[in-house]
C-alpha cells in the first residue's frame, strides 16, 4: 500500500490582520474621504430650492419634540439590541477563493450610523438631518500577481416613511466599497440607492435583497450600475485594506414624523483570484 503525500495548497491570497504585518491601516484617508463625501451631500440637499413656507403642514406644537425623543428612542433601542449572530447563507467556493468572516479589523460611523460594525459586519444607521454612515474594513495579501473580485454575503435592507406632507424634505442614501493598496487608494465603487425629494403621509419605500445584488437607482433608459463585486489588481506581497460601507443624508426632517433606517448584515464576504487582466497590445 502506498501511502498519499500531502500537498499543501497555496492560496493566491489570504486574509491578514495588522498585527500580522505591522501594517497601519488606511482609515485615517477613508474618514476624511467620507467626511468630504458627506458634507458636499447635505451641502447639495439644503442648497436645493426649497417651496414655501405655507405648503408645508405645521407640526403640531410640542410635535417636533416628540419626534425627535421617539427617534433617539429608537437609536438606543437599535444600540442596545442583542445582534443576530447567524445569518443562513448559500456560498459557492472554490480553490481559489478565501473566505473573510467576521470580525473585521476596523469600524467606522458617523452621524447617526451605530459602532462597532467590524464585530458582526452588522451595519445599521438611522436618517437624521445630516450625513450617517457606519462600515468595516479587513486587510488581504497576495502571494502572486492576480486580478482580486470581493464579493460580500448577506442582506440588505432600508426603509423610509413620512407621516405628513413635507415638500422640502429631501432624504438620500447609498452604499460603497474602497480598496486601499498599500496605504493608497487603489479602487472605488460607489451608488445611489434612493433619493427622494418632497413626501406624502404614508409615502416612502422598503427594500429587502441581499447585498450582493445591490443596484444603483437609474437617471435614464438603461439599468443603474451593480456595486459588487468589486475588482482589481494586486501584486505579489501588495497588502489591501478594503472598506465596506453605508450612507445617508437627510435635510428638513428636523422635528418632523419622519422615520429612515438602513442596515446590512455581512457575516462574511468572498475574496476570488482569478488571472490578472492584460489589455492587448
Amino acid at each position: 500500500m502506498t501511502r498519499a503525500i500531502a500537498r499543501e495548497v497555496a492560496r493566491p491570497i489570504s486574509r491578514v490582520t495588522p498585527d500580522d504585518l505591522n501594517q497601519e491601516s488606511a482609515a485615517k484617508e477613508f474618514e476624511q474621504y467620507l467626511a468630504e463625501f458627506g458634507a458636499a451631500q447635505v451641502a447639495e440637499l439644503r442648497g436645493r430650492r426649497r417651496y414655501p413656507d405655507d405648503l408645508v403642514a405645521p407640526v403640531p406644537q410640542g410635535g417636533g419634540e416628540l419626534v425627535e425623543d421617539f427617534k433617539r428612542d429608537l437609536l438606543e433601542g437599535l444600540l442596545h439590541r442583542v445582534r443576530p449572530e447567524l445569518v443562513q447563507l448559500t456560498v459557492d467556493v472554490h480553490p481559489g477563493s478565501q473566505v473573510v468572516a467576521a470580525p473585521y479589523d476596523n469600524s467606522w460611523q458617523t452621524g447617526l450610523g451605530l459602532p462597532l460594525s467590524r464585530l458582526d459586519g452588522h451595519m445599521t444607521l438611522l436618517g437624521g438631518d445630516t450625513f450617517s454612515g457606519a462600515g468595516f474594513s479587513f486587510f488581504v495579501r497576495a502571494s502572486t500577481r492576480a486580478a482580486i473580485v470581493v464579493t460580500p454575503q448577506g442582506t440588505y435592507e432600508h426603509s423610509f416613511v413620512d407621516l405628513q406632507t413635507d415638500p422640502n424634505l429631501q432624504t438620500r442614501g447609498g452604499a460603497g466599497a474602497i480598496v486601499y493598496r498599500n496605504m493608497v487608494q487603489s479602487a472605488k465603487t460607489e451608488i445611489t440607492l434612493w433619493n427622494r425629494v418632497g413626501m406624502t403621509p404614508g409615502s416612502g419605500e422598503t427594500v429587502n435583497l441581499a447585498i450582493s445584488d445591490l443596484t444603483g437607482i437609474s437617471g435614464g433608459p438603461f439599468p443603474g450600475s451593480r456595486l459588487f463585486p468589486v475588482v482589481f489588481d494586486i501584486d505579489q506581497g501588495d497588502v489591501c485594506e478594503v472598506w465596506i460601507y453605508l450612507w445617508n443624508a437627510c435635510s428638513g426632517t428636523e422635528g418632523k414624523p419622519f422615520l429612515c433606517s438602513q442596515s446590512g448584515k455581512v457575516p462574511l464576504v468572498t475574496v476570488d483570484a482569478e488571472p490578472p487582466f492584460v489589455p492587448p497590445h
